[in-house]
């Protein structure tokens, strides 16, 4: 059986990203606010989820990461790194990490953007 790593999500940062500079390639580091919409009864609730997301750039090729600032709307699309550490306690714990390859703004319909 074959298998696939791939995501492809969009979804509002939830803070500016966090960029670190290394000697050949720089990170920044978000969390991405991924939400849906659904019905409860009568009620509409919208829960969300906040996934951490990390993008690696050559270093010269990081003019994209301002971009990346809190309540952007973005479309990424990437594969997912399990991580497994020790917390403070002691205690295993397990996260996914989304590793972004590709991240574009998002336009909504209707909406006008800076400038127009």
């Amino acid at each position: 059986m074959k298998t696939s790593n791939q995501v492809i999500v969009s979804g509002r940062l939830a803070q500016d990203a966090e960029i670190r500079q290394f000697a050949n390639s720089t990170k920044a580091t978000f969390a991405l606010a991924i939400s849906r919409t659904e019905k409860r009864g009568e009620e509409t609730v919208r829960p969300v989820a906040y996934q951490p997301c990390e993008v690696w750039r050559k270093n010269g090729t990081t003019e994209s990461f301002a971009q990346l600032t809190k309540g952007t709307l973005i479309e990424i699309s990437g594969w997912i790194r399990p991580e497994e550490f020790i917390d403070k306690t002691g205690t295993r714990r397990h996260r996914i990490i989304f590793v972004v390859n590709k991240f574009t703004p998002v336009q909504l319909e209707g909406k006008k953007t800076e400038g127009e």
